[in-house]
Order: structure tokens, then C-alpha cells, then sequence
């Protein structure tokens, strides 16, 4: 073995120990700093000053989500394109003294969000959080469902995500720089195993992927 191979060997060793040498470093720290959080946790984050924009909330996790924050005490804006259910979770949010208000809107029509969102603003002034979760059941084979309802798969689970992305994210981008403020959260469904019932919703997913 000539002496260049045997410097490979010994640089190459001790370049190995000392990546394990800092490794154990990291592991131990990381091990002290979960045993500090686990005696004094980081306080949760308040949300009594956040105004949160939460999408479907006539029905099903929207209008939980509606009435948890409220319980937090976040100022709320529920938006469902069905007027009585959405009316009924703002009024139950009122059993917490949470303050939300109610907007009939379409998120899969463009104009409508544009619409919306102006008067939503004028009304009520910019959001620090958008949260999507709103979707439609499939409870048929894909070879089943009409063509109409596929469109409308597709248009609530992956345009509607755009039409709001185009709406709110230009101004969201100012709140990286600032404490407070959260662009958005979506709430969606991701199939990684499917039935035969459920096809038009793992093809929705995958295409907002």
C-alpha cells in the first residue's frame, strides 16, 4: 500500500469520527432540550388577536374549526355557499361570546371570491390566516358519478385553492417579515390508498399536489 492510499485511509477515518464525534454532540443536546421543554413547555401560541378567514364552514371541520377558534378567541369569518348553515354556526359561535361574521360566497366562481373578498374587507378588514376545508363527499365509483359532478370535485378540491391563492397571497407575503400572521393553511384530504369509490377524490388531491 503506497503512503497516498494510506493518508486516504487515515483522513477518511478520522473524517468518519469526527462526524460521529459531533453527532453524539447533537444527540445529547437535543436529548437535554427535550427533557427542558418537557418541564417547561413553550406557551401556546394566542390567538385572541389573529382575524381568520375559514372556508366551508356550514357543515363538518369548517364549522369546528369556526368554533374553536372562536373559543380561543380569535375573530372569525366564515364563508359557505349554503346561507342557513353558515348563518347557524356564527350564531353558535355567539354561545362562546366569539365574534364572527357570515358571507355567502362560491369559491369555485372567481368573480364571486373577488367580489367577496373586497366586500369581506370593507366590512371587516385583512385577514392574518385562511384556512380551506371544503370539499364534496364521493360516495360513488368514478364510473358512476356524472361528469358534473367530477367538474365540481375538481373545482372546489383544486381551482378553488388558486382562485384564493391569487386573491390573498399577495398581500399575505408582507406578514414574513412581521410577528404575527400565517398566509395560509389548507385542510384537504390526501388518499394514498383508495377504494374503488373514492377515485375522484384521490385524483383531486394529487393534482392540488
Amino acid at each position: 500500500m503506497t503512503m497516498y492510499n494510506i493518508f486516504r485511509v487515515v483522513y477518511s477515518s478520522l473524517e468518519l469520527l469526527l462526524e460521529l464525534y459531533w453527532l453524539g454532540i447533537k444527540i445529547s443536546f437535543a436529548f437535554v432540550e427535550s427533557g427542558y421543554r418537557l418541564i417547561s413547555p413553550k406557551p401556546l401560541k394566542r390567538l385572541n388577536t389573529e382575524r381568520v378567514l375559514v372556508i366551508g364552514t356550514g357543515r363538518g371541520l369548517g364549522r369546528e374549526l369556526a368554533l374553536q377558534l372562536s373559543c380561543h378567541g380569535a375573530e372569525v369569518i366564515c364563508w359557505d355557499i349554503d346561507e342557513k348553515s353558515n348563518q347557524a354556526t356564527v350564531d353558535e359561535t355567539r354561545h362562546f361570546n366569539g365574534r364572527a361574521f357570515a358571507f355567502t360566497c362560491d369559491v369555485t366562481n372567481r368573480a364571486d371570491v373577488r367580489q367577496m373578498a373586497e366586500r369581506t374587507r370593507q366590512k371587516v378588514g385583512e385577514f392574518t390566516m385562511v384556512i380551506h376545508c371544503c370539499g364534496l363527499s364521493s360516495p360513488h365509483a368514478l364510473l358512476d358519478r356524472s361528469l358534473q359532478k367530477v367538474k365540481q370535485t375538481f373545482e372546489l378540491g383544486v381551482l378553488s385553492h388558486f382562485w384564493l391563492l391569487d386573491e390573498f397571497l399577495p398581500p399575505k407575503v408582507e406578514f414574513r417579515a412581521r410577528p404575527l400572521g400565517h398566509p395560509f393553511l389548507f385542510s384537504r384530504s390526501h388518499w394514498t390508498a383508495t377504494s374503488h369509490v373514492h377515485g375522484s377524490l384521490t385524483v383531486r388531491s394529487s393534482g392540488f399536489e
